[in-house]
């Protein structure tokens, strides 16, 4: 938990630095951005860096919880629960806050700890991880079909 705090601090921390500000103006209006004298592409550069390592460190981690080091299969299996993640918490296709990750991981990892006993009573514990597979995707589901639509005014 303090490495997960501590990596969003540090991710809060950044985006209020010169380059972080750069890369959500980037990422808002590439037009104003780059009228605004900030080079497109090193910012893109930089952000495509910064993803890159962040998301290294998210994969180990995520290795982590198996109790084994295995980062083979890793990075296919770690996109759907940190985009599920983020789509719980409350996000929309525009924008996203350190907030809403933290609320969209606590509610995923939530329902992924309490759907595995539910499935062990309700089931066969054979069939216990495709009924807490299933439990998570419809929740994603239901947060991407309903989601909040933000209209400007």
């Amino acid at each position: 938990m303090l490495f997960f705090f501590g990596c969003c601090m540090l991710m809060h921390l950044f985006f209020k630095t010169r380059l972080g500000i750069a890369m959500e103006a980037v990422g808002e209006n590439e037009i104003f951005a780059g009228l605004s004298g900030i080079d497109i592409l090193k910012t893109r550069c930089y952000a495509v860096i910064l993803s890159s390592v962040t998301g290294a460190a998210g994969i180990c981690v995520y290795a982590q919880s198996y109790g084994f080091i295995e980062l083979y299969e890793s990075p296919l299996m770690m996109a759907f629960p940190a985009a599920s993640a983020v789509l719980i918490g409350g996000s929309s296709r525009s924008s996203i806050t350190i907030a809403q990750v933290i609320i969209g991981t606590f509610l995923y990892q939530t329902i992924y700890v309490l759907s595995g006993p539910l499935a062990n009573e309700i089931l066969v514990s054979e069939a216990a991880e495709i009924f807490r597979m299933m439990i998570s995707n419809a929740v994603i589901l239901y947060a991407v079909l309903f989601e909040k639509k933000h209209y400007a005014r």
